[in-house]
């Protein structure tokens, strides 16, 4: 085993533990539950179901489905955009919703079927969000529907990010950065199991078998771990969208700790003058707007440096937005003799002017997330996927030490 992989291993050792210890409660009173993109189904002329073909996406909605009928949680926020290719008017969140309200509980007697269905059916499902376009929105669009719905302007109880298993280990990680203490990830797959459906994987994804493309799904994990913990700007932009002005102090706060922790001094200028405590003078709107500029993942649409028939930059406005901020951070980091990563490096490298031969599509991929350099093995982070499940099976066993579960039997005969 690597050190990384030991290092982090043994940290969420300690951090589940620390849980126990605390002796939280195993349910909870609001579910985020992940879209898995790129939206894409089956066709069907006889049926207006809508039948996602990720099997990822599949099995979030039918867990949330289950959260809700076995009373893991009250709430439900089905969160994502429309990230179809051919179905782009279809968002995430309309998907899983379509498929968790349509999931008969065949876990369940034939005669209890029906009722727990309506259960689901009926199940209080605050606004589906479908303006989540990354993990990060899934979390802090759930906690904008929720802080709406709380007296106080501000929700403080316990809340569960559902979603595939590969993605436990990053879930944690963002709810550790984002200050949620009340926080928790809810394994789809552990959920499925415990209520018996077992046999959940296809033959085959995209045309790959099961088990090549799921290797590749945590092969691409470790990278993305890596750039939450060490790359601001792979993370912060997305607080642009909180709301809530307590919750955004509250959010932002908790980052500048999280990567101080860490030792990472490279946070955005944007970052500055925040108060100690939250202070309702300040001007947050500037705060969201200042943090808005550096959503760079848009940039690949509009910073296109292509020229018309008159030989002249197309987008130039925003070329010369994206340059002037990239010359921003670099004086600003030189002021405060604050050393770059490597991945920031290339920051000094673009030019006063636009130049059509430079190439701004890589440092921009670049800064918003870098390559990987770290030691983890997918095999490693598979690890702490399942650790970072455990939780989610010591919740329902607590629950329901001895449920109902799903078998063929039962299957027939409805």
């Amino acid at each position: 085993m690597s050190e990384t992989g030991d290092q982090s291993i043994r940290a969420y050792s300690e951090s589940s533990s620390e849980q126990r210890e605390q002796k939280v409660p195993p349910t909870s009173e609001a579910t985020v539950i992940c879209g898995m993109g790129p939206v894409d189904l089956k066709k069907s002329v006889t049926s207006a179901r809508l039948y996602p073909n990720s099997p990822y996406m599949r099995r979030n909605a039918q867990a949330a489905n289950l959260a809700s009928v076995n009373g893991l949680t009250r709430r439900l926020i089905m969160s994502g955009f429309a990230s179809g290719r051919k179905e782009s008017d279809i968002p995430e969140s309309t998907v899983l919703k379509d498929t968790a309200v349509r999931m008969m509980p065949t876990h369940l007697p034939p005669e209890d079927r029906v009722e727990k269905k309506q259960r689901a059916v009926s199940a209080e499902y605050l606004q589906e969000d479908p303006e989540a376009t990354t993990t990060f929105g899934n979390i802090v669009h759930g906690l904008n529907k929720l802080d709406e719905q709380s007296p106080q302007g501000y929700f403080d109880g316990w809340i569960d990010v559902l979603s595939s298993q590969f993605h436990g280990p990053r879930i944690m990680e963002m709810l550790k950065g984002f200050g949620l203490d009340r926080g928790r990830f809810v394994s789809a797959e552990q959920t499925l199991a415990h209520f018996g459906y077992t046999n959940i994987n296809p033959r085959e994804v995209s045309g790959s078998p099961y088990e090549e493309w799921e290797t590749k799904v945590y092969e691409g994990q470790p990278v993305s771990l890596q750039n939450l913990q060490d790359n601001p700007l792979y993370v912060i932009f997305e607080l642009a969208n909180v709301k809530s002005d307590r919750r955004l102090h509250a959010m932002m706060k908790s980052l500048e700790q999280y990567y101080r922790e860490r030792d990472v001094q490279y946070l955005p200028p944007v970052c500055n003058g925040l108060p100690v405590k939250y202070d309702a003078s300040y001007d947050y709107g500037q705060l969201r707007a200042g943090l808005a500029q550096l959503n760079l993942h848009t940039l690949p649409r509009i910073y296109e440096l292509r020229k018309d028939e008159s030989g002249h930059f197309i987008n130039s406005e925003d070329a010369q937005r994206f340059t002037g901020l990239i010359r921003e951070l670099v004086t600003y980091f030189d002021e405060n003799t604050i050393k770059l990563p490597w991945f920031y490096e290339g920051l000094r490298e673009i030019p006063q002017m636009l130049n059509q031969t430079f190439d701004y599509e890589s440092l921009r991929r670049n800064l918003f997330k870098h390559e990987y350099r770290g030691a983890l093995t997918p095999d490693e982070y598979r690890q702490l996927a399942t650790m970072a499940a455990a939780d989610t099976t010591n919740r329902l066993t607590a629950l329901h030490p001895h449920p109902s579960r799903y078998h063929r039997e039962r299957r027939q005969e409805s």
